[in-house]
């Protein structure tokens, strides 16, 4: 599970969800696999995003390929060269008009609202925090 720092929100966070009301925002850090479109990960790329989250110390690529049966470990070796670790910023908001929350993601490094950093976010367990933090807002 992430350690959760709430954090101060900034001009940049701002900026970056003009017309929002920013009600709250969380750092962390995900693992995240680059993809060039907003989409769901598969199976195996989730299932190895969670061995990279989840087991400690990190797995090996032979030890992960072995989970899956996989005889051949450079099908894997793709994966460990992709695997990122990013610090995002989730930030909760409202919708002045209608009052709908929802919550983007911030890309610390690009400085800027990613999406495709959403389902890295999501297998994270930062969902479920985002959750709680309504629930109590």
């Amino acid at each position: 599970m992430n350690s959760w720092i709430r954090t101060t929100v900034t001009t940049q966070h701002r900026d970056a969800l003009i017309g929002k009301e920013i009600l709250g925002a969380v750092q962390s850090k995900v693992w995240y696999l680059s993809k060039d479109t907003e989409r769901k990960y598969d199976i195996i790329e989730e299932f190895i995003l969670r061995c990279f989250r989840d087991l400690t110390p990190t797995p090996s690529d032979e030890e992960i390929a072995s989970l899956l049966g996989f005889e051949n470990v450079k099908f894997v070796s793709v994966f460990f060269q992709h695997i990122q670790t990013k610090s995002v910023v989730v930030l909760v908001y409202q919708e002045p008009t209608n009052s709908n929350k929802g919550w983007e993601v911030f890309d610390c490094q690009q400085g800027e609202i990613n999406p495709l950093l959403r389902e890295a976010v999501k297998l994270s367990g930062i969902e479920a925090e985002y959750e709680n933090f309504l629930d109590k807002s």
